[in-house]
């Protein structure tokens, strides 16, 4: 099924950053592949740089590169994806698939930096070029760092919410069972006591957190 940009955008602000060892440096990593576009964001914690491409400006680039080899832009893009991607997730199982190829990097005056990839597509030479510049404001805010972030801290907030809602239903449930006559083991107390203890110091870690 067709992904279109806000799709795609969407599934990329859900994909896990991932670490890469690209060209002797460190990388923190994510990329979406569709049918024929993608889109790849890099950082290094100072900077965070990304391109996306289209169908159109994919199959000119695959020309430009290996003038040799006549192949429909889906030929091409699906083998890119199939080698690019082990190399931008980090993933050692998917790069065995595909051995040969290999990725390095070289830097841009302006800051940009281009991903050189090598393989071999039908028994001749392939060659791919991510042309990577710095990422917008908006990029970095909404895609790349600042809004997962804040995406967490919310579900962390949500749970110390239900965390705190659970020990008042024990609390209750506990004054009950004395009103009741009940006699409390004293490793009963012990438990409740540390799951409050536990509670305020998630409640205090995650404030602290977020302040």
């Amino acid at each position: 099924m067709a992904c279109d940009g806000a799709c795609a955008e969407l599934r990329l602000l859900h994909s896990p950053w991932l670490p890469v060892y690209i060209g002797g440096f460190r990388f923190l990593s994510k990329s979406w592949f569709g049918s024929s576009e993608y889109h790849v964001l890099l950082t290094d914690m100072k900077c965070v740089w990304e391109e996306r491409m289209g169908t159109a400006h994919i199959q000119e680039r695959a020309q430009e590169l290996n003038r040799r080899l006549r192949a429909p832009v889906s030929a091409f893009f699906s083998h890119l994806r199939q080698v690019a991607e082990p190399c931008l997730t980090g993933s050692s199982e998917l790069r065995l698939l595909h051995p040969e190829a290999q990725m390095s990097l070289r830097r841009q005056e302006g800051g940009n930096i281009h991903l050189k990839l090598k393989s071999e597509l039908g028994g001749l030479p392939f060659h791919w070029e991510f042309h990577c510049s710095p990422a917008p404001v908006t990029v970095v805010r909404s895609t790349a760092l600042l809004r997962p972030l804040f995406s967490i801290s919310v579900v962390l907030q949500r749970q110390v919410e239900q965390l705190g809602s659970l020990l008042v239903q024990k609390d209750k449930e506990i004054q009950d069972y004395r009103e009741n006559g009940a006699t409390l083991s004293r490793g009963t107390v012990q438990n409740t006591h540390r799951t409050h203890t536990d509670a305020h110091r998630t409640h205090t870690e995650h404030t602290q957190n977020t302040h």
